[in-house]
């Protein structure tokens, strides 16, 4: 740990002096700040993004109309932060997210982050810059492809 002290540092002093990451009032650790899901944070070259929040036993949680919320304002911040720039986005919530009822399927988790993409109104405006939803070879099988295409293409 102490050998990357200085990029915690650094990393630290960045979300400190964010104007994209959203202070939610009345966390449920009141001895730490809670961000607003979807909030996001540019740093060197990564977007990294609030999706969960914690409860008092520290473990972190989302319901389906947190993750719906998620993308909504990732998409407003996207805007904010994209600056023309190819976007690789993984299939978020796909992983270990706990999600309070039953967890979305995979298959889901991309038409709700497609959708939202679609009503946030967000638009690449550079036809040599795109955005890429990185499923990993893993989750694929998960995945009607032939579906997402007839839903967005």
């Amino acid at each position: 740990m102490l050998s990357h002290q200085g990029e915690l540092d650094k990393l630290t002093t960045a979300i400190a002096n964010s104007t994209t990451l959203y202070l939610e009032s009345g966390g449920s650790r009141p001895d730490q700040l809670s961000y607003a899901c979807g909030s996001c944070l540019l740093y060197q070259d990564y977007v990294l993004a609030v999706l969960t929040k914690f409860d008092p036993q520290n473990k972190a949680y989302s319901s389906i109309q947190e993750y719906v919320q998620f993308w909504m304002t990732f998409w407003e911040n996207i805007d904010t932060l994209y600056n023309s720039r190819t976007l690789n986005i993984p299939l978020i919530g796909a992983g270990q997210t706990r999600f309070r009822g039953t967890k979305p399927k995979k298959q889901e988790l991309l038409e709700i982050a497609l959708w939202t993409l679609k009503e946030s109104g967000f638009r690449n405006n550079y036809a040599d810059r795109s955005i890429n939803f990185v499923i990993y070879n893993g989750d694929a099988p998960d995945i009607d492809f032939y579906r997402i295409q007839k839903m967005f293409g």
